[in-house]
């Protein structure tokens, strides 16, 4: 049987997230996804999805907000 190479990684978490936050937000459209979030996303939603973002919405927001935060002090 053939052996199948392993590719170790060798980045920390926080190199991993930087590259990742670097394509996520360019310019202001962090701003705009957040008003997005909040505002528009709903509409685009089923009422069994709708229940779960209402129950969700606050904490999710937060999470996204921090977020934000920490990209600004990079």
């Amino acid at each position: 049987m053939a052996k199948i190479p392993i590719k170790k990684v060798t980045e920390t978490f926080n190199e991993r997230a930087s590259k990742i936050t670097d394509k996520i937000f360019i310019d202001d459209t962090d701003i705009d996804f957040l008003e997005y979030v909040q505002n528009e996303y709903a509409a685009s939603l089923s009422s069994a999805q709708l229940k779960y973002y209402r129950r969700d919405k606050e904490r999710d927001f937060a999470k996204l907000s921090l977020l934000r935060v920490w990209y600004q002090g990079k």
